[in-house]
């Protein structure tokens, strides 16, 4: 899609403009659809006196996105690509490669509503990328676009001139933090055949986008296994700053991984420093899936020293809390607790101990929590975690997520634990059982308890003034399945329930 003109700045009418819509935080309403909002999306950019070739890519779970809209953007040409569910951050890294891909003066339109964007927006900016925000009206200023104006229609975009974040004053700083030049190399070879490249010499400064080409890679990659120092020599110092976003590309990350396994100690050390060295691109590509694979097989290689895997680790551990929100990024924190010793991965699980409410009360981390701990859970480790949860247990017992965690616990835990949960909560059994996640708990409790604990929970109950026959009727047979299981308990437990009854 190109419009032939130029822009207010008289910039060259090829100058390129990427569209990167946030589905999860930014969705087509029920009176809109996706060939319209493209439509108003260029009638914007034309209002901005923006023109040129025009790339849509859209990110989100494949279930959220209705049929109808999925097809009205593949009607209008818009690039699809799905994510994983709670996964916002494949967009930075995709985001940045494109940059690599084309020179500032080219234009950002981002979509979307979360934060986590803000860091990789500044900085494009201060390179001299141009960007447009359209966010929600509760989030809108100067520099937005209204995505409610965006979604209503041509009348309403047409007055949408929005303005561009493009802070001058910041672009020195950031080429000089994250140099990037502005004449991209060709991915065909010197001689001008795609896929035919004659000599590593010929591809001087070109390394970096050779590298994310098919063939490119390759012939890299061949370079590098024939260990030459000095072949070896030259790749290196194209691409030892930009490790991080090879990883993201599905055929960069071969180059990565061919110097990671010919490159001598010294090399491979400041290799991993340049992977962890962007706070903001690492943990982009942790929530990667493709890139948080590569990071898997790097980890259990034999490619890594002792020093490199604590390093690893120690950047691992400032992303940990972030990473054990995200399904992908948890499964990362999960295999590294698989692959190394507990002395290894102790930064990152006191994180964990100390921040453990935060992580529990979360999807992706209360299932994490729950496969560290072990039926007995007699190691050192995960004793620390289950005094952890102790400490939390009312706050953790009344979350939709938190809750499991809790009745997991109780169901792998002793019988002194279980009597210890029971004297943690007691007091506070009226308010669980009136709780719709607390009242599980409860339960559970009764179920695994002796049955003078479960005499305990039911009598404080049954004395709040909020109990109903339909809670004692369910306490009550879980005070029978109870005594199913201690039959040595029936009598006392019978008496029990005859006084309630």
């Amino acid at each position: 899609m190109t419009f032939d003109s130029k822009d207010e700045d008289g910039w060259p009418d090829n100058t390129k403009i990427s569209v990167w819509w946030h589905y999860e935080s930014c969705q087509v309403p029920k009176y809109a659809d996706g060939g319209l909002i493209v439509n108003n999306i260029i009638i914007a950019l034309k209002n901005l006196r923006l023109y040129g070739p025009i790339k849509f890519s859209v990110y989100g779970n494949e279930k959220m996105i209705p049929e109808s809209v999925i097809e009205s953007m593949h009607k209008t040409g818009i690039t699809t690509i799905y994510e994983p569910e709670g996964s916002n951050l494949q967009i930075i890294g995709d985001m940045w490669l494109w940059a690599l891909r084309n020179p500032p003066r080219a234009t950002y339109v981002l979509i979307y509503e979360d934060q986590d964007f803000s860091h990789s927006v500044s900085r494009l900016s201060g390179l001299g990328y141009k960007i447009i925000l359209a966010r929600p009206d509760n989030r809108c200023s100067s520099l937005h676009w209204s995505w409610t104006d965006i979604c209503q229609g041509t009348s309403a975009v047409k007055s949408v001139t929005g303005n561009l974040f493009n802070h001058r004053s910041q672009m020195q700083e950031q080429r000089n933090r994250f140099p990037l030049d502005d004449n991209r190399p060709s991915y065909k070879s010197p001689t001008g055949e795609e896929g035919s490249y004659s000599s590593l010499e010929d591809l001087k400064d070109k390394v970096l986008s050779v590298a994310m080409d098919q063939h490119g890679s390759q012939f890299l990659c061949q370079q590098i296994e024939k260990q030459t120092t000095e072949d070896t020599e030259a790749i290196f110092s194209e691409v030892k700053d930009r490790v991080c976003l090879l990883m993201f590309d599905q055929f960069g990350r071969h180059v990565v991984k061919e110097l990671f396994l010919n490159c001598r100690k010294e090399k491979l050390r400041y290799l991993v420093s340049s992977v962890t060295a962007d706070f903001h691109l690492f943990k982009a590509l942790c929530l990667h899936s493709q890139g948080s694979h590569f990071l898997m097989e790097l980890l259990y290689s034999d490619l890594m020293t002792q020093e490199e895997i604590a390093h690893m680790i120690s950047a691992l551990k400032e992303i940990a809390i972030r990473l054990l929100k995200d399904e992908i990024g948890a499964r990362l924190i999960q295999y590294c607790f698989h692959i190394f010793s507990e002395k290894d991965t102790k930064p990152i699980f006191d994180v964990i101990v100390s921040n453990c409410r935060q992580i529990a009360t979360n999807q992706s981390g209360c299932c994490f929590l729950q496969d560290l701990l072990s039926e007995g859970m007699v190691t050192p480790t995960e004793k620390r975690l289950v005094a952890a949860i102790m400490e939390n247990l009312f706050d953790l017992s009344i979350n939709q997520f938190g809750n499991y965690l809790v009745q997991h616990l109780i169901g792998i835990g002793s019988a002194s634990l279980t009597a210890a949960m029971v004297g943690v909560l007691t007091r506070k059994f009226d308010y669980l059982s009136m709780d719709k996640y607390g009242i599980h708990v409860v339960e559970r409790l009764m179920e695994a308890s002796e049955i003078e604990h479960s005499s305990q929970i039911i009598d404080e109950i049954v004395s709040s003034p909020d109990c109903s026959r339909a809670m004692l009727s369910r306490l009550v047979q879980s005070a029978r399945n109870t005594g199913k299981r201690n039959e040595q308990h029936k009598e006392p437990l019978a008496s029990t329930l005859d006084h309630f009854a």
